[in-house]
């Protein structure tokens, strides 16, 4: 039924986590809150390697696509949500002549219809998390010591099961990536708890977790709050999500935009 509710719902709900995540990331690129214009820079295209990235743009993305997106395609491997966040950024930092790349995270993002299997016993929805923390690990230290990416800036946003990959990397030790991150946005994450000290943006309630923590020992989920000093992270969730927020009840109306975003404003100590 969940399963049902999420793919009904799937285009509202992907529309309104979209507008709040790329009003996010104005913010944190101390942009305006304004629409993309109609005149929008073309992104780059997508790369394959960190090197490539930093030898051609001043920010690097590291984009997790999210619960079968693609792994190639007109999107690049980023899945259509995180590109549009890249396209949005492309744009936005083009303006204060900055320029940004992105590369995808190489990670099997299963269908969220396999979630079912998980009552049947089997953890195929969550296996390949460990191969995309691992690619994120290694597109990290490639960052921190490749000479060409000195000076460049970090970016990390991932959606859905990309959420949960980036989310197990902030989890690390800031020791194992001493890199600054410029922002990290979580859009449905299956890992989400309320006490993560990320910042929670949407209307999923506060005791609600992710699907990771219904499943632990499949799903490898473990609570570990972010260090709230070092990485700033938002949480984007409606409640009601199979994957972030997950219940029998019926499912709340979301917030509307503009009180997801006033609500950030003031938790991240913003003045509008």
């Amino acid at each position: 039924m969940l399963l049902l509710r999420r793919t009904v719902q799937a285009n509202s709900f992907h529309s309104r986590q979209l507008t709040v995540l790329l009003t996010l990331t104005a913010i944190f690129f101390g942009s305006l809150i304004t629409a993309p214009t109609a005149r929008a820079v073309t992104p780059k295209p997508v790369q394959l390697t960190v090197q490539q990235a930093c030898s051609s743009a001043d920010y690097v993305l590291i984009g997790a696509r999210g619960s079968g997106d693609p792994s190639d395609g007109q999107f690049g491997g980023l899945g259509s949500v995180v590109y549009s966040a890249y396209q949005y950024l492309t744009d936005k930092l083009a303006k204060r002549n900055t320029s940004i790349a992105a590369i995808p995270v190489t990670y099997p993002a299963q269908e969220v219809q396999s979630l079912a299997l998980t009552l049947t016993g089997k953890s195929y929805y969550f296996d390949g998390l460990a191969q995309g923390v691992s690619d994120i690990r290694k597109s990290i230290n490639t960052f921190e010591t490749w000479p060409g990416c000195k000076g460049k800036q970090l970016v990390l946003i991932g959606y859905s099961q990309g959420a949960m990959v980036i989310n197990r990397v902030l989890q690390e030790p800031n020791k194992n990536h001493p890199v600054f991150f410029s922002a990290n946005i979580l859009i449905g994450n299956g890992d989400r708890h309320s006490n993560d000290r990320t910042i929670p943006v949407g209307n999923a309630r506060a005791n609600s977790k992710g699907i990771g923590f219904t499943f632990p020992p499949m799903s490898g989920t473990k609570f570990v709050p972010l260090a709230p000093l070092d990485i700033n992270a938002v949480n984007v969730c409606v409640d009601g999500d199979i994957v972030c927020a997950p219940h029998l009840n019926t499912v709340k109306p979301a917030l509307p935009v503009l009180e997801c975003v006033d609500a950030f404003l003031e938790l991240a100590g913003v003045d509008q």
